[in-house]
């Protein structure tokens, strides 16, 4: 019952209570911004690659995969979904959602790398 805000790029975090006993889309019914609570930066490539020994040492499952990429797609649609709907909130999974990516290329291309002082 809240909102939570990626800032900066993920360099910072907000964190909003709800105030009222209905959800509403104007910031006057959440309560001011709250810190957010303090957690150790780590590297996503370091987790990465930490994820995958630990997977081959124990044999156990990535953290990450197929199934984390498809839900993390999933919750970003949602998020549109909603953003549509006015910020309303949105049931998972998405079952009649008509929102679609379409792609503007018909062939994909290769992404082109350039030196940063050219």
């Amino acid at each position: 019952h809240g909102a939570l805000r990626s800032l900066s790029n993920g360099d910072e975090w907000e964190m909003r209570g709800y105030n009222g006993e209905e959800p509403h889309t104007d910031n006057e019914d959440y309560s001011p911004a709250h810190l957010f609570p303090d957690f150790t930066r780590r590297s996503s490539s370091l987790r990465i690659v930490e994820d995958l020994v630990h997977s081959l040492d124990t044999g156990e499952p990535t953290r990450g995969g197929v199934r984390t990429a498809y839900k993390s797609t999933e919750l970003i649609f949602a998020f549109i979904e909603s953003h549509i709907k006015g910020g309303s909130r949105v049931e998972l999974p998405l079952n009649n959602s008509k929102i679609r990516l379409h792609r503007g290329h018909r062939k994909p291309r290769l992404p082109i790398f350039k030196p940063l002082n050219q």
